[in-house]
């Protein structure tokens, strides 16, 4: 299956990716954290980053990434 996703994470500063993720998986039906452990698969997920920004803020984040690493589907692309 393939999914493009915004994934985000503190590092520093916070980071914001939109991804193209390829996986065996199905993201869909899982929570943030059981997604951000599919991302860390490295052997059985493909991984292309289309974007990437970073924020320099303190201001409150989306309520889909209330934790250290937040992942939402924006849309499935394909089986």
């Amino acid at each position: 299956m393939k999914y493009k996703i915004l994934a985000g994470a503190w590092v520093s500063v916070y980071s914001t990716q939109t991804l193209i993720v390829e996986t065996d998986k199905d993201l869909e039906n899982m929570k943030s954290e059981d997604r951000v452990k599919v991302l860390e698969d490295w052997d059985n997920t493909k991984i292309e980053t289309i974007n990437q920004d970073f924020d320099w803020s303190t201001e409150e984040h989306e309520e889909w990434d209330k934790g250290e690493y937040g992942v939402e589907i924006i849309e499935k692309i394909g089986e």
